[in-house]
C-alpha cells in the first residue's frame, strides 16, 4: 500500500492530539489528585466510589448526629432519674422520722412542710425535657407529664385497672369532735371517737364526678356501687362517717364511692368476694373527673381514658408502650426514652397526700387538746356543769389525738416499705438507662473505627499519590514533545526534494 505524505501528517496530528489529551488528563489529576473526573474515565472506580460515598454519608449521619442526640437524651434522663431518687429517698427519710414515737408538735410541723415541698417537686422532675421534647411522656413529647397550671374545665373519663391485692386495709377515725366555745356538750361514751378498720380501693385522683354503678367480677357477679358524697351528706345534716361506715347492705357485698376523696369503701363481704372471685385477674373501674390542679398527672400518661371536654370532639387515649428509638448504626436501633409509668407510680402522689393529711389530722387533734386544757382554766368555765362537759370533751379530744397519732405512725411505717419499692423502680430505671448508655458508647466506638475504614477505602478507590501522577505526567509530556519533534521532521521534506 502506498503511504503518502498527507497520510503521515494526518496520523502525526492524531498521535499528537492523543498525547496532548494524556498530558491534559494527568495535569487534571495533578490538580485534584483524583483517579477520575467523570464516570466514563473508569466506570468500575465510579460505581465503587458512589457506593462507598453513600455508605459513608449514612454512617456519618449515625456517628455525628444520631448518636450524640441519643446520648444527650439518655444523659438528661439519667439526671432527672437521679433527682427523683434523691427526692424519694428524702420522702423515705420523712417516713422513718414520722413513724417514730413520740413526736413533738414542732416535729410534725416540720414533717408536714417537708412533705408538701417534696410533693410539688417529685412530679416536676417528670416534666424534664430535651430540645423541646418531654423525656417521660412517650410519643406525646409535646405534652408535659403533669398539668402545669390549674385546668378547671378539663373533663376526662378514666379507666383504672386493679387487682384484689390493691384492696387496702386502713384505719378510719370516726366521731371526730368539734369545739364550739359557746356551746359545750357532755360527750357520752358511745359518742367518743373510735378507730375503725376499713377496706378500700384508692383511685389515683380525688375531687371526682360520677363512677360506674356496679363492679362486674370475673365470674359475672356484680357488686353495687353507691354514690356517697361527703359534701351532700353534711349538707343534709349527716356525718362523713356515713360514707365510710354505713352501707346499703351490711351482709351482702356493697361498695361506697366517695368522690371527694377518690375512695371506694368496701364492706367485708365485698372484700372477701373480690378476693375469692378475682384472684390475680384484674378488674377495672371507670370514673369521670372535671378539673385538675397544677401538678396533677395527666390521665393519658397512665391510663386508658377519654378527653370529653368537647363532647363533639372526644379524644381517646389507649395506654400502651411507646418506645422512641434512634437508629444508631446500620440495622441497629436504641430505645432512648423512659416512660413515666415505669418510674413514678401514679399512687406516689396520693401516698404523699395521705401522709400530709395524717400529719395535719394529728396536729389538729393536738390543737383541740391544747385548746380544751386552756378552756378548763378560764374563768367563765369554772362552774361544775361546764367543767364536767369540758372534761368529757377533753377525754374525747385525747382519744382522737391518740387515734390520729397511731394512724399517722402506722401509715408512715407502711410508707417506708412503699417508698422503698418506688426507689427500687427508680434504681432499676437508672440501671436500664446506664446499660443503654454503655451500649451506645460501644456502638459509637465501633462506628468511629468503621468511619476510618470507609474513608480509607474511599480514598484508595478515588485518590492517587502525587508522586505517581508526576511520573505519569512526565512520561506523557515527554511523549508529547517527542511526537511534536518527529512530526516537524516529517513535514519538512517531501518527494519533490528528490526530483
Amino acid at each position: 500500500m502506498r503511504v503518502t505524505n498527507s497520510m503521515i501528517i494526518g496520523n502525526s496530528k492524531t498521535n499528537i492530539n492523543l498525547n496532548k489529551t494524556s498530558v491534559d488528563f494527568y495535569n487534571t489529576q495533578m490538580s485534584n489528585q483524583k483517579k477520575i473526573t467523570r464516570a466514563s474515565d473508569d466506570p468500575v472506580v465510579a460505581i465503587r466510589s458512589l457506593r462507598l460515598a453513600s455508605e459513608l454519608n449514612e454512617l456519618n449521619q449515625y456517628y455525628e448526629k444520631n448518636i450524640p442526640d441519643a446520648r444527650s437524651w439518655l444523659e438528661l434522663t439519667e439526671d432527672a432519674l437521679e433527682n427523683m431518687k434523691s427526692l424519694v429517698t428524702e420522702i423515705n427519710t420523712q417516713c422513718v422520722y414520722g413513724s417514730n414515737d413520740p413526736l413533738e408538735t414542732e416535729d410534725r410541723e416540720a414533717i408536714l412542710e417537708n412533705l408538701k415541698k417534696l410533693r410539688d417537686q417529685i412530679y416536676e422532675e417528670g416534666n424534664a425535657s430535651y430540645a423541646g421534647r418531654n423525656l417521660f411522656t412517650g410519643y406525646k413529647t409535646t405534652k408535659t407529664l403533669t398539668f402545669t397550671k390549674d385546668e378547671t374545665n378539663v373533663h376526662y373519663e378514666i379507666t383504672e385497672n386493679f387487682k384484689a391485692t390493691d384492696i387496702q386495709e386502713s384505719t378510719y377515725v370516726s366521731k371526730e369532735m368539734s369545739i364550739d366555745r359557746n356551746q359545750l356538750e357532755e360527750i357520752a361514751e358511745k359518742d367518743m371517737p373510735t378507730d375503725n378498720n376499713i377496706y378500700r380501693i384508692r383511685l389515683s385522683y380525688g375531687s371526682l364526678d360520677t363512677t360506674q354503678e356496679k363492679l362486674v367480677l370475673a365470674d359475672g357477679s356484680e357488686i353495687p356501687i353507691t354514690y356517697k358524697s361527703i359534701n351532700e351528706i353534711e349538707a343534709a345534716g349527716g356525718s362523713k362517717d356515713d360514707a365510710y361506715l354505713t352501707f346499703e347492705s351490711e351482709d351482702d357485698p356493697s361498695i361506697n364511692y366517695i368522690p371527694e376523696t377518690g375512695e371506694l369503701i368496701l364492706n367485708e363481704a365485698a372484700q372477701k368476694m373480690i378476693t375469692s372471685v378475682q384472684g390475680n385477674e384484674p378488674f377495672s373501674l371507670t370514673y369521670e373527673k372535671t378539673g385538675f390542679q397544677k401538678g396533677d398527672i395527666r390521665p393519658e400518661m397512665y391510663f386508658d381514658c377519654k378527653d370529653i371536654t368537647d363532647e363533639e370532639n372526644v379524644i381517646t387515649y389507649e395506654k400502651k408502650a411507646q418506645e422512641i428509638q434512634y437508629k444508631i448504626s446500620f440495622n441497629q436501633y436504641l430505645t432512648v426514652n423512659t416512660e413515666a409509668d415505669s418510674v413514678l407510680d401514679s399512687s406516689l402522689g396520693r401516698e404523699i397526700d395521705e401522709m400530709i393529711n395524717a400529719v395535719q389530722s394529728s396536729l389538729d387533734a393536738g390543737d383541740k387538746v391544747t385548746k380544751l386544757k386552756s378552756m378548763l382554766k378560764e374563768f367563765q368555765y369554772q362552774d361544775d356543769e361546764s367543767q364536767t362537759k369540758l372534761k368529757t370533751m377533753l377525754e374525747a379530744a385525747e382519744r382522737e389525738k391518740t387515734y390520729a397519732e397511731d394512724k399517722m405512725q402506722k401509715l408512715f411505717a407502711k410508707e417506708i416499705t412503699l417508698t422503698n419499692e418506688h426507689l427500687n423502680d427508680i434504681s432499676l430505671a437508672i440501671t436500664n438507662v446506664g446499660s443503654r448508655g454503655r451500649q451506645l458508647s460501644l456502638t459509637e466506638q465501633r462506628m468511629a473505627e468503621q468511619q476510618t475504614t470507609l474513608e480509607d477505602l474511599k480514598s484508595s478507590n478515588e485518590d492517587r499519590d502525587i508522586s505517581d501522577i508526576i511520573i505519569d505526567y512526565t512520561t506523557a509530556y515527554t511523549a508529547y514533545t517527542a511526537s511534536l519533534t518527529a512530526a516537524s521532521k516529517i513535514s519538512s521534506t517531501s518527494l519533490l526534494n528528490y526530483i
